[in-house]
C-alpha cells in the first residue's frame, strides 16, 4: 500500500502496539509491528477517569485475560472469581438482584460500562449489598471502545425497561432513561408492517420517500410562483425567459435525482451485454440512497478516511481535532455549515501533514521507534492502515442477527477471475479445506466436471473478503425459481444458494452463467462490530435496488464505488467527485503470500489456484492475470 509521499506499509494488524518503519534498499518505508505499553482512558460507571497503562511482565501477559460473551449471567462470586488477576477486563455488564432465579430482566438493577469490570462491581456490591448486586451478565472487549460498549448497553437498557426492570442504582438517572425510552416508543404500537404484503418494500420505501420530497418541492415551488407573480410586471421579457429558464432547469435535475438516474452509460452498455434481463431492470429502475443501519440485501459503502475523521469527532482523537479546526474556521468565516468541499480538503490536508511527521521520525538507516509516536500520530496510522486494506469496498449485507450483533458482508467490487483453472473450480466448489478429500470421491469427481463444463469459459468469481476463505464459494443471483435457492431479505429478491440447479441450467442453455456471482470468503463481524464501524463512520449503510447488488463488476468503466455514491445523490455524489480528483495518486502493491493449512511438511501444502501474479487495475475496479 503506497502512501502520496511515496512510503510503503504492508497490512497488519491496528497499531496500538508500538511499530517501527524500516526503509529498504529500495527506498522504501515498511511498517514492522512490535509490542509496546499504550494508553487508554475512558470513563467507567466508578465516575473516575481510569488511565491504563497495558505494558506487564512476560509473566503476566502468559495468562489470557477471561473472554465474557454477554449471553450467561453468572452469580457475582464467580465473575469476580474469573476476573482475578493481572488483567483488566473492559465490557459492557448488566447487574441483576437475587430475584434473577424467577426472572432475567425484570430483576435488572443496573447497566453500566466499566474499564475494570472486576474494581467497578466490587464498588457496587459495597455501595449496594449483596442482595442488589447477586448475579451479572457482561460482554468483554478486548480493545475498549466506550461507543462500542455504550451501544451495548444501550440495548440492555431497553430490554430491562420493556420487562420492567432497573437501569440505574441512581433512581434519578433511571427514571430519566426509562422517560426518554418511552418517548420514542409513543408511536410504536402503530409501527408494524408485513413486510412480505409489500412485496418489494425497498421500492415502496423509496417511493415514500420520495413523495414526500415531491411535497416539499411543491410547497416550495408555488411560493416562488407567488414571489414571480408579483414582481414579473417590473421585469423586462428577457429577464423574465431567463427566470423560466432557470426555473425550467432546476426542476429538471431534481427530476433526474428522484427518478431513475443514470450516472454511466458506459457501465449500463456493459451490463446489457452481459444481462440483457437485469440491464432492463437497471435502466428503468436503478435507485440508491442512505440509511442509518445495515440491512439484509442492502450495502455497506466503505468510506474515505476524511470522511471517517469529519464523521468521528466523538470517539476519534484525530477526528476531534479535525473538529476544533473547522470549528475554528466556522467561527472566523461566520458561516453556520462548511460545504463539503472545505472540510474535506482540510480533512485531507491533515491526514498528509500526520502521516509526513510520521515519516519524517525515520532516523539515518530510515527506522522509527513507535514507542515514541504520540497517541495521535499511532491512531492516525492505524486508521490509515485499516483504511487502505478496505479502500472503497461496496459490500452486500448476507446475514444478520439481531440477538447476537453478528454480521456477514460480501465485497461486491474485487474480482478475482472470470475464467476458472481446475484449481480454482476445486476451491470454488469445494473450498480449500474439503479439496483432498474431495479429490478421493467419485461423487465430487462428477460434480466438479459438470461444473467446470458449466462455468469454465465464463465464471465470475470475487474475493469476498479475509474472513472464510477456506470454505466453499457463496453464490449469489437474482432467480426466484431456482431449485435450492434462499432470498437472503423477505422482499429483496436477491437469492443465495441452488448451486445444483444452477449448472444444469446453464448446461442446458435455461441460464447465463454471468447471471451468478461466486465469492470467496467474506466479512464475518461479530459483537455487533458491523454497528460499530458505522457509528465511528468507516462505513455508510445504503438501500438500493436489486440491480445494482446483482450487477457484475466485470471492466467497469466507472468503479462501482463511484457508482453507488453517485446513485445516492447528495453528499455522497459530492464526495465522489473529490475522490476522484486523487485517484492518479494511489497505487498498490500485491505482496505474494504462500498459504499453508495445517501443513506438516512440503507434500502435505494444498495448492489452491494457480492464477499467476493479480494486478489491480485501479481505473475499472478489475483484477487481471499477468
Amino acid at each position: 500500500l503506497t502512501l502520496s509521499d511515496g512510503f510503503v506499509v504492508p497490512q497488519g494488524p491496528s497499531v496500538s502496539s508500538a511499530s517501527v518503519l524500516r526503509r529498504s534498499s529500495s527506498r522504501q518505508t515498511h511498517l514492522v509491528l512490535q509490542a509496546s505499553p499504550t494508553e487508554t482512558t475512558i470513563n467507567d460507571d466508578s465516575g473516575n477517569n481510569s488511565t491504563d497503562t497495558t505494558t506487564k511482565t512476560a509473566a503476566a501477559d502468559s495468562s489470557p485475560a477471561p473472554v465474557l460473551n454477554g449471553k450467561r449471567v453468572l452469580p457475582l462470586k464467580i465473575m469476580l472469581a474469573g476476573l482475578k488477576g493481572p488483567h483488566q477486563v473492559a465490557a459492557a455488564y448488566a447487574i441483576f438482584d437475587s430475584n434473577y432465579k424467577t426472572s432475567e430482566w425484570t430483576a435488572c438493577q443496573h447497566v453500566g460500562i466499566s474499564r475494570d469490570l472486576q474494581e467497578t462491581l466490587q464498588n457496587h456490591v459495597e455501595e449496594h449489598g449483596p442482595e442488589q448486586v447477586a448475579f451479572v451478565r457482561a460482554l468483554s472487549f478486548v480493545i475498549p471502545n466506550e461507543g462500542a460498549m455504550e451501544s451495548i448497553a444501550s440495548d440492555w437498557r431497553k430490554e430491562a425497561i420493556e420487562k420492567g426492570g432497573k437501569t440505574n442504582f441512581d433512581p434519578v438517572l433511571a427514571a430519566m432513561e426509562r422517560d426518554f425510552d418511552d418517548d420514542d416508543d409513543d408511536d410504536d404500537d402503530d409501527e408494524y408492517i408485513d413486510m412480505d404484503s409489500l412485496g418489494d418494500w425497498r421500492n415502496f420505501r423509496r417511493s415514500l420517500t420520495m413523495s414526500s420530497i415531491d411535497e416539499e418541492e411543491s410547497v416550495q415551488e408555488d411560493d416562488l410562483s407567488s414571489t414571480t407573480k408579483v414582481s414579473a410586471s417590473s421585469q423586462s421579457g428577457d429577464e423574465r425567459k431567463s427566470k423560466s429558464s432557470s426555473s425550467s432547469s432546476s426542476r429538471t435535475n431534481r427530476n433526474s435525482q428522484r427518478g431513475v438516474k443514470s450516472v454511466s452509460k458506459d457501465n449500463e452498455e456493459i451490463l446489457r451485454s452481459q444481462n440483457k434481463e437485469l440491464a432492463d431492470e437497471y435502466t428503468t429502475g436503478v435507485w440508491a440512497h442512505e440509511v442509518s443501519t445495515p440491512e439484509v440485501g442492502g450495502l455497506v459503502v466503505r468510506m474515505p478516511l476524511e470522511m471517517e475523521l469529519y464523521r468521528n469527532y466523538r470517539h476519534s482523537l484525530m477526528g476531534n481535532r479535525l473538529k476544533k479546526l473547522l470549528d475554528k474556521k466556522r467561527m472566523n468565516t461566520g458561516m453556520d455549515a462548511l460545504e463539503i468541499s472545505t472540510w474535506y480538503a482540510r480533512s485531507k490536508e491533515l491526514i498528509e501533514e500526520e502521516m509526513g511527521r510520521i515519516a519524517n521520525m525515520a532516523d539515518e538507516e530510515g527506522q522509527i521507534d513507535a514507542t515514541q509516536l504520540r497517541e495521535e500520530a499511532s491512531e492516525m496510522l492505524s486508521l490509515y492502515l485499516d483504511n487502505q486494506e478496505t479502500w472503497q469496498e461496496v459490500c452486500l449485507v448476507v446475514q444478520r442477527n439481531e440477538d447476537t450483533g453478528s454480521s456477514k458482508t460480501l465485497v461486491l467490487n474485487r474480482p478475482m477471475a472470470f475464467q476458472l483453472t481446475e484449481n480454482l473450480g476445486k476451491l470454488v466448489l469445494f473450498g480449500a479445506f474439503q479439496q483432498q478429500q474431495q479429490n478421493k470421491n467419485f461423487d465430487s469427481r462428477t460434480d466438479l466436471v459438470q461444473f467446470m463444463s458449466a462455468f469454465k469459459h465464463e465464471c465470475a468469481v470475487y474475493v469476498g473478503g479475509p474472513d472464510e476463505q477456506g470454505n466453499p464459494a457463496v453464490m449469489i443471483h437474482g432467480i426466484k425459481d431456482l431449485p435450492g435457492a434462499v432470498e437472503i431479505s423477505p422482499g429483496s429478491n436477491i437469492y443465495k444458494g441452488g448451486l445444483d440447479a444452477a449448472v444444469k441450467g446453464v448446461l442446458d442453455g435455461k441460464y447465463s452463467p454471468l447471471e451468478f456471482r461466486f465469492f470467496v470468503g467474506c466479512h464475518s463481524y461479530k459483537e455487533s462490530a458491523l454497528d460499530v464501524a458505522v457509528l465511528l463512520g468507516k462505513y455508510q449503510p445504503v438501500a438500493c435496488a436489486r440491480s445494482v447488488a446483482l450487477k457484475q463488476c466485470i471492466s467497469l468503466p466507472k468503479p462501482l464505488w463511484h457508482e453507488v455514491m453517485e446513485l445516492c445523490g447528495g453528499d455522497l455524489e459530492d464526495l465522489s467527485s473529490l475522490e476522484l480528483l486523487k485517484r492518479d495518486d494511489l497505487q498498490f502493491q500485491v505482496v505474494d503470500e504462500t498459504l499453508e493449512y495445517g501443513a506438516e511438511d512440503d507434500d502435505d501444502v494444498i495448492e489452491i489456484v494457480d492464477l499467476g501474479e493479480l494486478e489491480i487495475d485501479d481505473d475499472e475496479d478489475d483484477y487481471f492475470l499477468m
